[in-house]
């Protein structure tokens, strides 16, 4: 080594020495200068750009300046495999640099948009931002590890090995992450809806990485493993209205001309109810004890609250209204008439 530096310095000039030089000083505030003008112009109109360029270390430029001298000087040939070592593992930690910057901006974009879902979904992003960390250092790793000629096969395989042998031992961990992220990505529900899951209904409260924790109707709070609830049915009144269908029964010994003016009595009451929306009113069935009316409005939110004051009111007003008509409501029971010539036949 110190024979080729000795080599150098007998065979060139002090001129060459100094165009080298310059060379790698003019690269080095060339690249400065460079980045000093991306800044200015992407400060208030490229985010993403302007980021990039801010976590651009002035180590790099130093490096790629001092490698355009060296290449200058002929001499130094002996020592370009070092350079380019050099050179390239300064390149992966920059990469390593602006990947990390841009999977934290994106992390920190979807935070700001999953503010009202509450802090478990903002700690799913932030576990899908560590293994998308993980896996951009492990890709960095191993293009390193190549390019100093280091044969990376045999230790991605041991690591594929080892990592179907955590995976198994913590299968169910995984499967509830997942269905974590499923739930993160698919949006079939949010913190704050009002679900039915089988038997059970209550209000969203929490969405973690393994359970996700429901307020039922009663107060107790339900927890259901994330996997096991997306396995099951379920149905969703966060975003919909809640539709009410029932039926009323009224004695048949109403007249026919009351009987008639139901269907309007019940489109009235329900027009008068706040947070309810009349949808339809017929004469179902004809039964042996009554005639049945079904009807059927919407309550135009998903709160449970709501849906039941709603219905309610309802049912107050169909009880003060058939009343005030004098329309009796029929009781399943069996009635009894006798007729005067029954009365002489069993006499």
């Amino acid at each position: 080594m110190l024979q080729i530096l000795e080599n150098c310095f007998s065979s060139f000039r002090i001129t060459d020495w100094v165009s080298a030089g310059v060379l790698a000083l003019a690269s080095y505030f060339f690249l400065k200068y460079a980045k000093f003008f991306l800044l200015r112009k992407t400060e208030n109109n490229a985010i993403w750009f302007h980021a990039l360029a801010k976590q651009t270390y002035p180590f790099l430029f130093f490096v790629i300046a001092l490698y355009l001298g060296i290449k200058s000087l002929g001499c130094l040939s002996p020592f370009n495999t070092i350079f380019s070592y050099i050179f390239t593992g300064t390149l992966l930690f920059q990469v390593a640099a602006w990947g990390n910057v841009l999977i934290r901006m994106v992390i920190e974009k979807q935070s700001e948009r999953a503010d009202s879902a509450g802090s478990a979904k903002l700690a799913t992003f932030r576990i899908a931002g560590f293994f998308a960390k993980a896996i951009l250092y492990f890709l960095l790793l191993a293009l390193a590890l190549e390019n100093l000629g280091i044969n990376v096969t045999s230790l991605v395989a041991g690591l594929g090995i080892g990592g179907i042998a955590i995976a198994l031992a913590i299968q169910s961990v995984l499967g509830d992450l997942f269905a974590s992220l499923t739930i993160l990505l698919d949006h079939p529900f949010v913190v704050g809806d009002i679900i039915v899951v089988d038997t059970y209904t209550g209000t969203v409260e929490n969405i973690g990485i393994k359970t996700t924790r429901l307020r039922s109707v009663c107060g107790e709070q339900v927890i259901f493993s994330n996997t096991d609830l997306l396995k099951s049915r379920i149905r969703n009144f966060g975003h919909t209205e809640r539709r009410i269908v029932f039926g009323i029964t009224i004695d048949r010994l109403n007249s026919l001309a009351k009987i008639r003016r139901v269907p309007d009595h019940i489109r009235q009451v329900i027009e008068t109810v706040p947070m309810a929306r009349f949808e339809r009113a017929h004469l179902k069935r004809i039964l042996d004890f009554g005639l049945e009316f079904e009807l059927a409005f919407k309550v135009l939110s998903p709160d449970y609250t709501i849906y039941m004051d709603t219905r309610e009111k309802v049912n107050y007003g169909l009880l003060e209204t058939l009343a005030r008509e004098d329309i009796s409501i029929a009781y399943p029971t069996q009635k009894v008439f006798y007729t005067q010539a029954a009365q002489d036949l069993s006499s």
